[in-house]
Formats: structure tokens, C-alpha cells, sequence
């Protein structure tokens, strides 16, 4: 008798609308209209979870990430990158994606340090000239 959307949905604290005593979290959990299928997700949706059963202040979800290592190549994808209004390519593997000037995703192949910048400069408004060159330090970019 649950509502399902491609899993289990459930609203921002994981719990189902249908049921109030169920959670779903991880992989079976379609919150917002999707899944995040990454170990990262199984455990923040968990943390979130675990504070609406015992009733504690909500947590933050952070922004979605994940890995993975294929063909000898190491993967980083950050944040949502259908939901940007422009792209800047830094390099051959470094993509960057804005909305309305923001930074609200990235995409980085065997640059784990452009990764790190941008898992740090998330949210925050970056001078599009400056992220686009690949000589500059990206969080000179802000």
C-alpha cells in the first residue's frame, strides 16, 4: 500500500507519506522524484533518518556525490548536473556546471584535487572566467 516511484517514496526525513512508522532509505528510497543509488547516500539517508525516528533536529542533507573507478580511469560526480543553466570546461576533465552563476555541480575525471575544490566551493557564486582556466587555482575562482 506504499506510493513507489522508481522505490519507496518518501518525503525529506525519509519517511514514507503513506505509512508515518515506515522509512526508507538508500538505494529502495525515491525522495523528491529520484534515487541516489551510492553508498554515500545510504549512509547520510541513514543519519537523516535515524534523527526524524528519535525525533531530533533535522540534518542537512549534503550536496550528492559519488565515484567509481572504470577502464583504469577514477570518476567524481558532484551535485546534479541537469539542473545547471551553463557549463564551463575547465580542462579535457573538468566540468563545471552553474546555475544563474553558481556552482551547483561538477564532474571530474582523474582530478581528485579539482574535485576537492569543488566539493568545498559548492553553492557559492564563481567568477566564470577565472573556473574556466585550468592554470588558476579554482578556489581563486570565487
Amino acid at each position: 500500500g506504499l506510493s513507489v516511484n522508481g522505490g519507496i517514496v518518501v518525503g525529506s526525513d525519509y519517511r514514507s507519506p503513506d505509512d508515518a512508522r515506515i522509512f526508507a532509505i538508500g538505494d529502495v528510497a525515491a525522495r523528491l522524484g529520484s534515487r541516489m543509488e551510492t553508498w554515500a547516500h545510504a549512509q547520510t539517508s541513514a543519519r537523516i533518518a535515524a534523527h526524524a525516528i528519535l525525533g531530533l533536529p533535522p540534518e542537512l542533507e549534503p550536496t550528492p556525490w559519488f565515484w567509481t573507478d572504470q577502464c583504469g580511469h577514477n570518476l567524481q560526480i558532484l551535485g546534479e548536473p541537469a539542473s545547471a543553466d551553463a557549463v564551463i570546461a575547465r580542462d579535457n576533465n573538468v566540468r563545471l556546471y552553474m546555475r544563474e552563476g553558481i556552482l551547483v555541480a561538477a564532474i571530474c575525471m582523474d582530478k581528485p584535487r579539482e574535485f576537492a575544490a569543488a566539493r568545498r566551493l559548492i553553492g557559492k557564486t564563481l567568477n566564470a572566467e577565472l573556473a574556466a582556466d585550468p592554470a588558476t587555482d579554482l578556489r581563486k575562482a570565487v
